[in-house]
C-alpha cells in the first residue's frame, strides 16, 4: 500500500509541474526600428492633420536626393545651411487645406544634433527674405517637452505671397515643416498663418516624442 501511495504522489506530481517559464524579453532584446521607421513615426498622422484642418493625398514617403535636390532642412534658402551636409536621410509628406498648401519634412542627422541645425535655420532666417519683400517675422514657439530646440518665422514673398518655415529638434532628429497662404495675404491673414504655425509646432513636438 504504501508503495502503492509514493507512486500516486509521483504521478501526480509529475502531472501538475509547470515546464520551465519563458524569460522574459528585456528592452535591450526588443527589435529596434529602423532609422527610416523612426522618421516616418514623427511625421503627422492623420488625426493630428484632420486637427489642423488639413488633407494629405498619402502617407509618409522616403525623400531620395537627386542631382537637382539635395537634403535641405530650409528648401526655399538659396545657400544650403551649413548643417544640410551632416542630414544622412530624411522622409517627406505633402499636406493641403483651403488655406495652406504645406511640405513636411522628417530629417536625421549624423555627427552633429539635430539643435545645431535648428540654431543655425533660426540665425539665417533673413536668407528667406531674398524671395521677396524682405519682410521677416519671427513666429515665438511655446517650449514643448523633449524638444531641445525649436525655431519658426514666416515671410512676405513676391505679390504678397506668404510662406511659413518651422524646425524643431530632438537628439539626432528634426520635424521640419514649410507652408504658403494660397492667395494673398493681408495683415490678417499673415497673423493667422503665424497662429497656425504655433499650432503645428505643438503637433510636430508630439511626433518627435513617438520616435
Amino acid at each position: 500500500m504504501r508503495v502503492w501511495a509514493l507512486a500516486a504522489v509521483l504521478a501526480l506530481s509529475g502531472c501538475s509541474a509547470a515546464g520551465p517559464a519563458a524569460a522574459p524579453t528585456s528592452v535591450s532584446e526588443m527589435p529596434k526600428p529602423s532609422d527610416q521607421a523612426r522618421l516616418a513615426a514623427t511625421m503627422l498622422t492623420e488625426d493630428q492633420g484632420a486637427s489642423l484642418e488639413l488633407d494629405s493625398p498619402g502617407g509618409p514617403v522616403p525623400f531620395m536626393p537627386s542631382q537637382n535636390k539635395k537634403f535641405a532642412l530650409v528648401s526655399a534658402c538659396a545657400t544650403p545651411l551649413a548643417t544640410d551636409a551632416k542630414i544622412v536621410r530624411a522622409e517627406q509628406q505633402t499636406w493641403q487645406s483651403d488655406h495652406y498648401a504645406l511640405a513636411e519634412l522628417s530629417i536625421q542627422y549624423q555627427g552633429i544634433d539635430a539643435a545645431e541645425a535648428v540654431a543655425e535655420a533660426q540665425r539665417v532666417s533673413a536668407c528667406r527674405a531674398e524671395i521677396g519683400s524682405g519682410k521677416v517675422d519671427p513666429v515665438d514657439v511655446p517650449p514643448a517637452p523633449g524638444v531641445d530646440a525649436a525655431a519658426a518665422f514666416c515671410t512676405l514673398g513676391d505679390y504678397d505671397m506668404y510662406y511659413c518655415f518651422l524646425a524643431e529638434a530632438r537628439d539626432d532628429l528634426a520635424a521640419a515643416a514649410e507652408f504658403r497662404y494660397l492667395g494673398i495675404a493681408d495683415a490678417a491673414e499673415q497673423e493667422s498663418a503665424r497662429s497656425f504655425t504655433q499650432r503645428l509646432a505643438a503637433e510636430l513636438a508630439h511626433g518627435l516624442e513617438r520616435a
